[in-house]
């Protein structure tokens, strides 16, 4: 039988890691009977074990960075309606526009106390106004856009460009008849009923023999809002028959 050489340099390993164990295992005896001796210290003291180490204050939060402004955005340009006088050379493109309205090329240029407007852009024309004013009262006789621009709210804008004109001249009540269903409404204007409106005022052009409901307003600055009240004479009736008893604004 085969004998087992010696191999010194295992032994010397195998030696090493019994005298490290051997140390490791002195250290640790010796941390734990040093923690045991200092908890018995403290518990004497009446102090808390383990100390308490408090801990370090939070930092603070980075300051929040403002996201930036993103930059303005440009206007687009708008429409610019732009309103004027008519010209005798406007009457060949207005008259058939108006004629709905039972206004005709000689009662557009008859001298009566009328407001007659142009609307366009750019020169372009889009429509046609007709404010009659008969004392303190005015009748929308014609507000007719030209017919390829409708629903594009020419009309509204044309309507408080007259309904301004009414305040400037200082008309107290103004009246129209005939629009689109909701077109008048959305302006300001109230349907009446006829029984509630004075006959001199039924009788006015544009409103006598007319089946279709009648709107008033009473006109302002900004031509869509109503008036406070306490500013205007009671009754229409007394206000047509004495236009100087009228109140100033």
């Amino acid at each position: 039988m085969d004998e087992i050489e010696p191999q010194p340099e295992v032994d010397e390993r195998l030696a090493d890691l019994r005298r490290r164990r051997v140390e490791a295992a002195d250290v640790l005896a010796e941390t734990l009977l040093d923690i045991y001796l200092r908890g018995r210290q403290a518990k004497r003291a009446g102090k808390p074990w383990p100390p308490y180490e408090p801990l370090p204050p939070p930092m603070p939060d980075p300051p929040k960075q403002r996201a930036p402004k993103p930059p303005p955005k440009r206007a687009r340009p708008g429409l610019v309606r732009k309103y004027r006088p008519p010209a005798e050379a406007d009457l060949d493109l207005i008259v058939p526009l108006v004629a709905a309205h039972g206004l005709t090329r000689d009662e557009l240029l008859s001298p009566v106390n009328r407001y007659f407007v142009i609307q366009e852009h750019e020169g372009r024309f889009l429509g046609v106004g007709v404010l009659d004013r008969h004392g303190p009262v005015g009748v929308v006789r014609a507000l007719v856009i030209k017919p390829e621009l409708r629903r594009a709210g020419h009309g509204s804008f044309l309507a408080l460009h007259l309904l301004k004109q009414a305040y400037q001249d200082k008309l107290l009540f103004v009246y129209g008849t005939g629009a689109a269903p909701g077109f008048f409404e959305d302006l300001g204007f109230k349907a009446i009923d006829r029984a509630s409106v004075p006959e001199m005022v039924l009788s006015l052009p544009g409103l006598a023999g007319t089946t279709q409901p009648i709107f008033e307003m009473k006109p302002r600055a900004d031509g869509a809002k109503r008036p406070r009240r306490g500013r205007h004479p009671r009754t229409l009736t007394e206000l047509l028959s004495d236009p100087e008893r009228r109140s100033g604004r």
